[in-house]
């Protein structure tokens, strides 16, 4: 059995978790570990961490709180500025120039220039990341400023959802 509900649940949060780490800790210290392992469904290695964590610390709770997970040195993205200023010059002139046509002139701008050429998901991330920097123009967003106010409100624009082959609207006669 690998890991516990108890062990593995989403839902406890820092204070809980140190708790829990406690009780783990506690119950190996009074009885076997093999029986701390079935109780809560933690590994050995995991309960030895624990108590050599709980112990260097000078019996200190705060030590047992889990540490963070983000990677240390986190992806940078390497993106050509060249590839950048085309796929806003040309999403100035086409609003609704998706990733897939895209990525068909890009190809050959790319060659021309003697670089790689992006991904179609790589240009899909491009454009994004420009959306949100506010360098080229959102159509799924609806701006509204009211004057009496001043507000300014951007709201997301809801997608209506496609009728599916195949489903009738009309309900069977019973």
């Amino acid at each position: 059995m690998k890991g516990s509900k108890f062990y593995l649940r989403k839902d406890l949060k820092g204070e809980e978790i140190v708790e829990f780490r406690l009780d783990v800790i506690k119950l190996a210290e009074q009885h076997r570990i093999e029986v701390t392992k079935k109780a809560f469904g933690v590994s050995k290695s995991t309960i030895y961490r624990w108590k050599k964590m709980y112990k260097d610390s000078g019996y200190n709770s705060a030590a047992l709180r889990p540490l963070s997970r983000r990677p240390k040195n986190p992806r940078k993205r390497i993106w050509d500025e060249r590839v950048i200023q085309y796929i806003k010059d040309r999403r100035e002139e086409c609003p609704r120039l998706g990733q897939i046509p895209l990525k068909k002139e890009l190809d050959m701008f790319c060659k021309e220039i003697g670089i790689k050429a992006p991904s179609a998901s790589t240009i899909a991330r491009i454009i994004k990341w420009l959306k949100d920097r506010g360098e080229i123009l959102d159509l799924n967003v609806k701006v509204s400023l009211y004057g009496k106010t001043g507000k300014l409100v951007i709201r997301k624009r809801k997608r209506e959802k496609k009728l599916r082959r195949g489903v009738c609207c009309i309900s069977p006669i019973s």
